[in-house]
This record gives structure tokens, sequence and C-alpha cells, in this order.
């Protein structure tokens, strides 16, 4: 070999070695992130995957091929492929400004997902829970109740506290109902659960009068003393005896129940209409056998913690602020209703 050919290779070799080394500092060991990156792992098929990483790691298209070749060279070097086919990679990720590919890399092998924050407040069914929880999961809401209907899990008895949680975004099915079965558990500490033995009710039938309690209004600071009226009703403080709780919602429960539309105004007739649902609190003694909707922790801590008065009675304000009047005797609920019943018809409620 010519003395010309040896530098003509080192001056390649070098050139390479150089040009190697260039990819490896720009791309592998320097921040390339100018904002937070989430990045999702959803595919099975491990080529589908390196080209959505591919996609946010090399944005600048220069010499694309040449880092995409020593790129995947890395990965080979990093095993990647093999931690990705045992399971170990699905999942969210967040890559901030001061990561490499080298941290990025090191993240996804070691499997180190960020979990979410899962975000539900009240709602009318769990339906519409699955439905908002589905949008903030790698899950679909369908498979929420395939997993009720194959886990046999009664839906008259179950409840979830709506708040904020955290938990991983590619979590299963069955680890959300463990989950979140494992808070309502945590939500019934022994203060809240004295709170309801002292009302000689179980922490299931305050959930089922807190969600009357949500029903009735929207106004959170009313809520603790709705929730003294029902709890005077439920202890029977008429003359006459023991009373019915004789709450709207469950109207239009039963109503949804048997396939019709909710009303803003609820008549006798609807209430006989739905005399053979249970959740009919005009025709049946005490509480509904389970809650009308998903209450929200305020109106749970509504019931835990209601006022101390003498009312009976509560009726809707004249207006659209949702507000109401209480009274201690049905005569002065009558007079309320009237002023009630007068404002609808001015409004041509129905």
């Amino acid at each position: 070999m010519t003395t010309k050919i040896k530098i003509s290779l080192i001056v390649f070799s070098s050139l390479f070695v150089l040009l190697l080394g260039t990819i490896y500092y720009d791309y592998f060991n320097k921040k390339i992130f100018n904002a937070n990156q989430e990045f999702f792992v959803t595919h099975n098929n491990y080529t589908e995957f390196v080209e959505d990483l591919d996609g946010i790691l090399f944005n600048d298209q220069s010499s694309h091929n040449i880092k995409t070749f020593v790129f995947n060279c890395f990965l080979n070097q990093k095993r990647l492929k093999y931690w990705f086919e045992k399971g170990v990679i699905h999942g969210r990720y967040l890559f901030n400004t001061s990561f490499t590919i080298n941290d990025i890399i090191n993240k996804l092998r070691a499997g180190d997902r960020d979990p979410v924050n899962i975000i539900f407040n009240s709602a009318n069914s769990f339906q519409d829970v699955f439905s908002v929880v589905s949008s903030q999961l790698h899950v679909d809401s369908i498979d929420f109740i395939n997993y009720i209907d194959s886990a046999k899990i009664d839906m008259d008895r179950l409840c979830f506290i709506p708040e904020t949680y955290n938990m991983y975004w590619s979590i299963s099915v069955a680890d959300f109902f463990k989950k979140m079965n494992h808070e309502y558990n945590k939500f019934w500490n022994r203060e809240r659960t004295w709170a309801a033995g002292k009302m000689n009710l179980t922490p299931f039938e305050v959930i089922v009068l807190a969600s009357i309690v949500e029903k009735e209004t929207q106004h959170i600071a009313e809520m603790s003393t709705i929730a003294g009226v029902y709890l005077n009703r439920l202890n029977g403080w008429t003359k006459s005896g023991k009373m019915r709780l004789q709450a709207d919602p469950t109207i239009n429960y039963c109503r949804v129940k048997s396939g019709k539309e909710r009303r803003n105004r609820i008549y006798i007739k609807n209430i006989n209409e739905e005399s053979a649902c249970l959740h009919n609190t005009y025709h049946h003694d005490g509480l509904p056998p389970s809650p009308i909707c998903i209450p929200s922790t305020q109106a749970i801590e509504a019931v835990l913690n209601p006022d101390k008065h003498d009312f009976l009675y509560f009726c809707a304000k004249p207006g659209w602020d949702g507000q109401h009047n209480f009274a201690k005797n049905s005569r002065q609920h009558q007079k309320n209703q009237k002023k009630w019943t007068k404002w609808l018809n001015q409004q041509g409620i129905r």
C-alpha cells in the first residue's frame, strides 16, 4: 500500500470518526428540547415506536439519514428493542429541557413512566365518569363496562369519590378499579366513619343521601342546610310520625331509568307514575337503595356535617339563582311554594 493511499485512508477514517463524534455529541449527549415534551408509547410494533421517537428527536432534516443510521446503532447498543418487547416501555413519558437523547433512552428502557392527574367531578352516572376518565387514560370507556360485567361488580353498590387522582396513563382497567376502591376506603377514615355512625348511617348510606343533596342544589353553601332537612325527615320530626324524604330528584332518577326525560317541574301525576320505582322517595320510606348520582365530596361532607336546625321543608326561590327558602312547618312551606309556582308560570316553565 502506497504512502498516498495510507494517508487517504487515515484522513477518511479521521473524518468519519469526526462525523460520528459530532453526531454523537450533538444528538446523544446534548440538550435537545427548548420546551418539555410529552411522549406516549402506544405501539406494539417496535418499528412504529422508533419512528415516533425519531419524529420528536430529529425534527431537523439535515443529514437525517446519517443521524437515523447512527441512532439505530445506538438503540441496538442500548438493547431498547429487548425492553420494548418485554412490555416495560408502554406508557406516558415527560422529557424536560435538560434531557439528552441518552437520558431519554435510559428513561424509556427503565420504563420510568410519568403518571397523570385523573380528574372527575360529580356526575349523573358511571357511564359519564368512564367517558371522562377514558379521555385521560389509554383505555376505552367500553372497557370499563366490559370489566364490570366480567368481574360481576354490583353497579348499585359501586361508589367513587370525585377527586384528582395520580395514576399511570397506561393503567389497566382492573388496576384502575383497585385504585378507586383503595381511595374510597382511604376516604372513609375513622373520623368520617364515626360521623356517619353518629347519625345512624353507614358510609354507603351517606353516599346515597349525598347524591340527593347534590341534585337539590348547585350552591355548596346550601348543602349542609339541605342535608339537615333530610336528616330531620329521616329522624321523624313530625307530630304525625315518620316523614318520607319526598325528594324531587329521585323522581327524575326514576323517570330516566324508565326511559323518560327529566322534568323541570314535578307534578303529582309524575310522582304517581313512578310509584313502583324503589328510588321514589314519595312512595317509599327511608333512603333509596342506591345513589341517584355520583355526589361531590362537598355533598358528602355536608351530610357528615349537617346544619342543626328545625327545618323540615325547602322550596326554590323565585329567580334563576337556584337558591332555596326553608320552612319549619307546612303552612310556611305552602307560602313559599306559591311564590315559586307563580314565578314558574310567569316564565312559562311547565
